[in-house]
């Protein structure tokens, strides 16, 4: 029931994200979409950057399990460049937001933990 209700959260959240900037989306967008009440979304998460950070973690560990399957952070890296190409308009949506940082640190950590995984794979 967790995960039904969280993937519900994360999907509505989505839906907005890729109609309107990141930071005019609001908790009551979220929950009227998703069909919940804003204390099952705050049983979750924090603020709606919280829940940002999760759909960037979860991204991130499925790029790095690609990477641990396939052994190249070249397919890595396009993999991630893929990802954002798929979802160009969310991610414009994100940095024509006061919120940029945020999309901006993932790159940085996703592209970093890549590098990081391939060395210790290669060491």
């Amino acid at each position: 029931m967790q995960k039904d209700t969280k993937k519900l959260i994360s999907d509505a959240f989505l839906i907005q994200l890729a109609s309107k900037p990141f930071d005019k989306i609001t908790i009551k967008d979220i929950v009227d979409t998703a069909g919940v009440n804003r204390n099952t979304f705050y049983y979750y998460y924090s603020d709606v950057y919280d829940l940002l950070e999760e759909i960037f973690k979860k991204e991130l560990m499925i790029i790095l399990e690609s990477q641990k399957q396939t052994g190249s952070y070249l397919k890595a890296f396009i993999q991630v460049a893929q990802t954002a190409y798929e979802h160009k308009r969310m991610i414009r949506n994100i940095c024509v937001s006061r919120s940029y940082e945020y999309f901006e640190s993932y790159m940085f950590k996703a592209c970093n933990q890549i590098v990081v995984e391939f060395v210790k794979n290669m060491a």
